[in-house]
């Protein structure tokens, strides 16, 4: 359980200095949100091969293709260590939890009811 709390502290600390140094070294670079030229003929002409599920899959790639360039990669590996961070705390919390049937009795090994 300590360990998992350490663990914890740490994935956030790393994702925090990292992120900050992502922020700081990026600037305004926008190299990954080039958009494309044409953007309404582009969507016509994806919606009639492909259908309307085909614009919102190219809208949802563009979208996530831009996470991983410049700044709004720093927001990314933020958000990613605090989900990490935070999986973590509820492991160690589910762990520290006594199981159903745990009683003091069952913990103490002097209780002359244990063989």
């Amino acid at each position: 359980m300590q360990r998992l709390h350490f663990v914890a502290a740490a994935i956030l600390l790393f994702g925090v200095i990292a992120s900050a140094l992502i922020y700081a070294v990026t600037g305004n670079d926008t190299d990954g949100d080039q958009p494309i030229l044409n953007q309404s003929r582009y969507e016509f002409d994806l919606e009639r091969v492909g259908g309307k599920l085909s614009v919102y899959l190219a809208r949802l790639d563009h979208w996530l293709a831009t996470l991983w360039h410049g700044r709004p990669l720093a927001y990314t590996v933020l958000a990613l260590a605090l989900l990490a961070a935070l999986a973590c705390l509820a492991v160690a919390r589910i762990e520290s939890s006594p199981m159903q049937g745990d009683t003091e009795v069952d913990k103490d090994p002097r209780h002359p009811m244990l063989p």
